[in-house]
């Protein structure tokens, strides 16, 4: 659910009704995934998607309440797979939402090291120049 709203992110912000109704889904699909999570937590891809949905959230909302979440689920994913260059590139998105645009550009930076190729992780560190 959250891919397509993340690929839709502008239109959606642009229209405060469909922003309210996505708001209101993510908020009742994070509802149902976190107690999942709470007793899975050492499924990475799990805490990987409540990052992503929590950084939406924000992006939405605007609401801070969002983005300490997405911290905390960031912390136990680089906690279980501190190698992977996706955790490093979500993570930025977080960051940048908290204004930390030098801590986002060293976070691309060790996703790159990680994984030379990794299309995301250049794209974004080239938004970010």
């Amino acid at each position: 659910l959250f891919y397509s709203y993340d690929s839709q992110k502008q239109a959606l912000k642009d229209n405060p009704i469909y922003q309210k109704v996505a708001s209101a889904e993510l908020q009742s699909l994070i509802g149902e995934v976190d107690p999942i999570w709470q007793k899975q937590y050492y499924d990475y891809h799990l805490t990987l998607s409540l990052v992503n949905l929590e950084n939406l959230q924000f992006y939405l909302t605007g609401n801070p309440t969002a983005l300490a979440q997405a911290d905390i689920y960031a912390k136990r994913a680089f906690l279980l797979s501190p190698t992977d260059p996706q955790i490093y590139t979500v993570y930025t998105e977080t960051l940048v939402y908290e204004k930390n645009i030098n801590g986002a550009k060293a976070l691309l930076d060790k996703a790159i090291e990680l994984a030379p190729d990794y299309v995301s992780a250049i794209n974004f560190r080239k938004e970010l120049k």
